[in-house]
C-alpha cells in the first residue's frame, strides 16, 4: 500500500512539472517565430495565418504532417542565415523540409518548433563548359529532368519525380542510372552549405553549406573534403542545404 501511495504521488508531480516544461517550450518556441516574423515577415508563417494548414501538410504522406510553431520558407542564403542563427541562439528545435517525401514521423516536419522549408530555392542553371548543374535544395526531380531535356542532357536523380532534390541526395539517392554512375549523392561536385553559430548544425543551400558557425561555404574533393564525403548520404547532419 505505501509502495501504490507513493507511485500515485510520483505521478501526481510527474505530470504538473511536464506541463510546465512543455507551455514553456511552446512559449520560447512562439517567441522565436514572432521574432521571425518581425524581421522576416514576407517568408514567415505564422498558425494564426491562412496558409499555414496548407504548409504544414504538404508533406507527401500524412504521417509526416505536424503542427509547427511556424513556417519559413527563406528565399536566399542570407535568409537561411538570419533564420538558424535566431533559432541557435534561442535554442529552438527546428525541421528542414525540401520536397517533404519522407513518410517517416517528423521526418521533415515538427511539433512545437520551427519548420525551414526550402521549397523557394529552385534554380536550376546548366553549366555546358563544364558539364555541371547547379540546383537549388527545395527544387523537385520532375522540373530538373524538363530544364535538363531543353539541353539534350540529364542527370544520375531521383526516380519519383515529385521527390525533392535535397532530400534524396543528403539520403544517397537511388536513380534509373545508377547501375551505370552510382548513386545521386556520388555526382555531386560541390556542396554549398551553410554553418549556424556553435557548430550544431549545417544548412545546405545549393550544393553550397552554411556552417554551424554561421558562414557559407563550399564543400567539395578540394575544399572541406570531410564536409563533402559526410553529406553524401549524412542526411542534414552536418550541414543544412539550400
Amino acid at each position: 500500500m505505501p509502495g501504490s501511495i507513493l507511485r500515485q504521488a510520483l505521478i501526481g508531480l510527474l505530470y504538473p512539472a511536464f506541463a510546465v516544461l512543455s507551455t514553456a517550450k511552446d512559449v520560447q518556441s512562439a517567441s522565436a517565430c514572432q521574432k521571425l516574423a518581425d524581421v522576416l515577415r514576407k517568408v514567415t508563417t505564422l498558425p494564426s495565418q491562412n496558409t499555414y494548414t496548407a504548409l504544414s501538410t504538404e508533406n507527401w504522406s500524412q504521417t509526416a504532417w505536424a503542427k509547427p510553431s511556424c513556417i519559413v520558407r527563406p528565399t536566399k542564403a542570407t535568409e537561411v542565415q538570419q533564420v538558424v542563427q535566431i533559432l541557435i541562439n534561442q535554442n529552438i528545435p527546428f525541421a528542414i523540409r525540401s520536397g517533404g517525401h519522407m513518410p517517416s514521423p517528423l521526418g521533415a516536419n515538427i511539433n512545437d518548433g520551427v519548420l525551414i522549408d526550402m521549397s523557394r530555392f529552385r534554380g536550376v542553371e546548366y553549366d555546358a563548359a563544364n558539364s555541371v548543374v547547379k540546383v537549388g535544395a527545395g527544387q523537385r526531380w520532375k522540373d530538373v529532368y524538363q530544364r535538363l531535356d531543353t539541353h539534350n542532357v540529364t542527370v544520375v536523380g531521383g526516380r519519383v519525380l515529385d521527390v525533392g532534390v535535397g532530400g534524396l541526395i543528403l539520403g544517397g539517392g537511388l536513380s534509373y542510372l545508377s547501375d551505370l554512375h552510382g548513386l545521386a549523392c556520388d555526382n555531386v561536385v560541390s556542396f554549398e552549405v551553410l554553418l549556424p553559430p556553435k557548430n550544431k548544425v549545417a544548412v545546405l543551400i545549393h550544393e553550397k553549406v552554411v556552417l554551424a558557425n554561421g558562414s557559407i561555404v563550399n564543400a567539395n574533393a578540394k575544399t572541406n573534403p570531410d564536409l563533402w564525403w559526410a553529406l553524401k548520404g549524412g542526411g542534414n547532419n552536418f550541414g543544412k542545404r539550400a
